[in-house]
């Protein structure tokens, strides 16, 4: 066979043709692989993977994880995937990444969510009244509730 790759058979003549990430040398019948960025059909394609994936010769950009699209400049949303963060915390997605966050009235310690005693806190900041009110932590948060008297 006097192509290097793929041969159309037409009726008199020939026609070669090379697979995606090959282009067809001057000879008309062998092929030659695409060099980086250049990839697909002929090498007519270029890949521009932005820093955050690879180019393959065939099919493009090959993005590293956490990122996807064409040019790999699509954010995946790893708070969509499932266990992304521990039970009780929060997930805010980052480009490339993700935060696992408290939710309010928790703290983080050793990367776990622990209940802020805010009465202990509001000693402090003088949210609640001591005068005249007395302070009683709950879960992720606190309640005010009045002195006996008043």
């Amino acid at each position: 066979m006097p192509c290097s790759q793929g041969c159309n058979n037409i009726e008199g003549y020939f026609n070669c043709y090379c697979y995606p990430g090959y282009m067809m040398e001057s000879d008309r019948v062998s092929c030659k692989a695409c060099e980086v960025p250049y990839y697909g059909d002929n090498c007519k394609q270029t890949c521009d993977c932005n820093g955050r994936g690879s180019c393959n010769t065939v099919k493009g950009c090959v993005c590293d994880v956490n990122w996807t699209g064409v040019n790999c400049d699509i954010d995946v949303d790893e708070c969509s995937l499932p266990d992304a963060c521990p039970e009780g915390h929060l997930c805010a997605n980052t480009n490339g990444s993700l935060t696992c966050l408290c939710p309010i009235g928790y703290i983080m310690e050793e990367d776990v969510c622990k209940d802020v005693d805010e009465c202990f806190s509001l000693l402090t900041n003088g949210t609640c009244n001591l005068q005249t009110e007395v302070c009683f932590n709950t879960v992720g948060s606190y309640r005010c509730e009045c002195k006996h008297g008043y």
